[in-house]
């Protein structure tokens, strides 16, 4: 019998499993490796230690979920596909069902617009979003609220940030293993489609979008690659609930309090369903974790972007007006993103990379996202006890040896 879908605010089944990644609590580990398809998450899965084998899960709805253990740290890698909602619903539906922080890296692909070639690697210290203005291709008599008609076809946001010790961690393992390798470090635009947003031509539509790429460069001369996820990676983890944590001083004061703890849990061992978010945690969702929040670009950029400052509850209060009139406060969200980008395409010589370069890479890019995960501290972990990474689940049983088999032969890894 078919589990039974429940709860239509947030879609889980009887047993917690999540709608569309289908994963429950135990399943996933705190660092986590995000990656398009499900070729590469096997390719990576072949790093893990042996023991315990790598728990494997097929949603059926897209998503392909990997946890064991690497160098004895828990990781999960989890292929998502491409786009806006498939970020968005790997996002979510995880952070639903792990405690405590969740450190994710996302390994994808690119397409360049400016000096980065086949081959090189990105890292983004910042993503914008580039998105098509729907209400410019909607006019007639029949759509009172569409005039007047506005200016532009496609909307080129503000820029959010990646963490700055994620990303200087990661690029400094990159070096590493692809050490004749170009690595750069910039901005990145994150387009709702691949097609339209991205400038590329199709005569069977009216996309309006010759101009999408110099637009890009009109507001950010330094824009250095194209892709789908970055965005939505990076602005989710800078708006997932905070708690507003007092300097190690203040700490030492309220220690006998210990009914407010990181992460909006009086417990990190209660359900995440018990969350207990007070106006306090309220009042910090919109600030951003860091002053600064960005790492070093070349010395050649000569308009570095810097963090835009989040208001408090959309008010005219920043972080310093806020921390003036009350306690001195550090806004800490619960989770912590980077990414690595590989350019698939050039968009100036209209090259692709070939299957061999892909082949070569693959391999010393998970490594690389690895060790710079296993890397990152992380105080208060998901509770090994009864997770799919504990030491207790040496032995598989035959059934699931053969669902691991079917879904390798799935993907012809």
């Amino acid at each position: 019998m078919k589990d039974q879908l429940r709860y239509a605010e947030f879609p889980k089944v009887d047993d917690g499993r999540t709608y569309h990644v289908g994963v429950k609590r135990g399943e996933v580990a705190n660092r986590i490796i995000t990656v398009e398809n499900p070729t590469r998450a096997l390719v990576i899965e072949r790093l893990l230690d042996r023991n315990p084998k790598p728990f494997i899960l097929d949603s059926g709805r897209g998503f392909l979920t990997i946890t064991g253990r690497y160098k004895t740290i828990p990781i999960s890698i989890v292929s998502i596909f491409y786009g806006f909602s498939m970020m968005d619903f790997f996002i979510r539906e995880v952070r639903q069902v792990v405690d405590g922080p969740l450190v994710i890296i996302r390994l994808g692909s690119c397409s360049s617009i400016s000096h980065p070639n086949v081959g090189d690697v990105i890292i983004p210290s910042g993503s914008f979003s580039v998105t098509k203005n729907y209400d410019y291709f909607i006019h007639g008599i029949d759509t009172k609220d569409a005039f007047p008609i506005v200016d532009s076809p496609y909307n080129v946001s503000k820029v959010t940030y990646c963490d700055r010790e994620m990303g200087e961690m990661l690029q400094k393992e990159f070096g590493k293993v692809l050490t004749t390798t170009p690595i750069f470090s910039g901005l990145t635009a994150c387009t709702d489609s691949f097609y339209s947003s991205q400038g590329r031509l199709d005569d069977n539509f009216l996309d309006e979008n010759h101009d999408v790429i110099s637009s890009i460069f009109q507001k950010y001369p330094n824009a250095l690659t194209m892709d789908m996820e970055t965005f939505i990676l990076y602005h989710l983890s800078n708006i997932s609930i905070t708690t507003l944590m007092p300097p190690r001083s203040q700490q030492s004061q309220k220690s006998d309090q210990s009914d407010v703890e990181l992460y909006g849990r009086k417990s990190l061992h209660q359900p995440r369903g018990s969350m207990d978010i007070s106006t306090r945690q309220r009042c910090s969702m919109d600030v951003s974790r860091r002053k600064n929040n960005t790492f070093s670009v070349s010395t050649n950029n000569t308009n570095t972007h810097r963090p835009h400052r989040h208001h408090l509850n959309n008010s005219s209060r920043d972080l310093t007006s806020h921390n003036q009139s009350h306690h001195q406060y550090n806004a800490i969200n619960s989770i912590r993103s980077t990414a690595a980008l590989v350019v698939f395409c050039d968009r100036k010589t209209n090259e692709f990379i070939t299957d061999d370069m892909m082949n070569l890479l693959d391999p010393l890019c998970g490594e690389a996202c690895l060790n710079a995960l296993i890397k990152i501290e992380i105080k208060e972990s998901h509770e090994e006890e009864g997770s799919v990474w504990s030491n207790n689940l040496l032995d598989k049983s035959k059934k699931g040896n053969k669902i691991v088999k079917m879904i390798k032969r799935k993907f012809s890894v």
